[in-house]
């Protein structure tokens, strides 16, 4: 099983769709009420991950494949998880609108009440103006991305990074994976974003430690193997671990924000590759 304190929720695809160019279009080109439309279906969806009443479709206004999809316990657990880490949606504003030659898509950047950065919330039309997916992504890009991408990956030279920074990092790696509670970092402001304080409790990391522990025995090696950006949203730190109980290796990531501040952290099978969050090659076992 996985451990994970991660406020990096992957998107939810509701729908797939082929890939195809886009363009952009005129907003103003657009009628207004279409616009509304699409705006309040992305809103009052993310909105109601609180309390699970989403907004009721119809042929008249969704594709039938899409109908199912969206009221699928796929859509009910991914909001769940939006609202635990996230909070409540508070506000969404319509960046630009792009033609794939068989959807329109509305992207907007999102905002919600516990975490500082701008998610993105997608809506899909056909041509005949029924919803035909919806999507969520954990950062916002303002380049377009295809709903299973994200923004090149390039990796930092250690020797450029500030040395506090990495001993830091380090220090978070050995305090989250050992079970004593008295030797956790104190989060705050200056060294963590405001999601993963208020998602991420001591009793969390005692929970999952005594877990971990029971299955795979102390954390006993761990060394840092990279360290990776994308230059708008995420600096990455790979570890590479070792733990008592097990011959395999892992990876332990640590994802900061572009000022350092912890965002999340998280367990996984070590590849030598760095994949991003469920993208991983399914050659092995998830331990």
């Amino acid at each position: 099983m996985k451990q994970s304190f991660f406020l990096n929720l992957l998107f939810l695809v509701v729908i797939n769709f082929s890939t195809a160019q886009v363009t952009e279009i005129n907003k103003d080109s657009i009628d207004s009420d279409l616009v509304s439309k699409a705006y309040r279906f992305a809103f009052n969806t993310y909105n109601a991950c609180e309390y699970g009443n989403f907004p009721i479709l119809n042929s008249e206004i969704a594709t039938e494949h899409f109908m199912k999809s969206y009221n699928s316990q796929k859509m009910i657990s991914h909001c769940e998880s939006i609202y635990k880490a996230y909070g409540k949606l508070t506000k969404i504003s319509l960046s630009e609108i792009l033609n794939n030659n068989s959807n329109l898509i509305f992207r907007y950047k999102a905002k919600y009440e516990r975490i500082e950065r701008f998610t993105e919330i997608r809506v899909y039309l056909n041509k005949e103006n029924k919803f035909s997916g919806i999507t969520s992504k954990s950062y916002w890009y303002n380049k377009f991305y295809e709903w299973n991408e994200n923004a090149t990956i390039t990796r930092i030279k250690l020797d450029s990074l500030k040395k506090d920074n990495i001993e830091k990092t380090s220090d978070f790696v050995f305090n989250s994976f050992n079970c004593d509670k008295e030797k956790f970092i104190k989060l705050t402001e200056e060294n963590a974003t405001k999601g993963l304080i208020l998602f991420l409790s001591n009793k969390e990391l005692i929970e999952a430690c005594e877990k971990r522990e029971k299955e795979l025995g102390k954390l006993v090696e761990f060394n840092l193997s990279e360290v990776l950006t994308d230059k708008e949203n995420r600096i990455l730190y790979r570890y590479k671990s070792k733990f008592y109980k097990s011959d395999k290796s892992y990876e332990i990531l640590v994802t900061c924000d572009l000022n350092n501040r912890f965002m999340g952290i998280f367990r996984r099978d070590w590849f030598d590759e760095f994949y991003e969050l469920n993208q991983e090659p399914k050659t092995n076992k998830e331990q």
